[in-house]
């Protein structure tokens, strides 16, 4: 009885470690498709261990926005580009 319960626990502890893996590899497709909110992040680049860029959308307006130890600054708006197809 006791080995039947640690194999039991052993493949349940190991299906909720894969079902963890697979959360973090495709966190960002499950982001996407279940998002439905007004912010939209464009882009984001790390600057150090703990400090990232982000270019986020709200209401179709872009913001460059800073977060690190400190919390989540907005550094500017920026301008839409209208003046070339290519900015779209």
């Amino acid at each position: 009885m006791n080995q039947e319960m640690l194999i039991s626990l052993t493949f349940a502890l190991s299906g909720l470690i894969l079902v963890a893996f697979a959360l973090m590899r495709y966190r960002d497709r499950l982001q996407r498709h279940f998002n439905n909110g007004p912010i939209i992040v464009k882009s984001h680049i790390a600057l150090n261990a703990h400090a990232q860029l982000y270019l986020i959308e709200v209401n179709q307006q872009h913001y460059l926005c800073g977060i690190g130890r400190e919390g989540v600054n907005c550094l500017t708006q920026i301008a839409k580009c209208v003046e070339h197809a290519s900015c779209e």
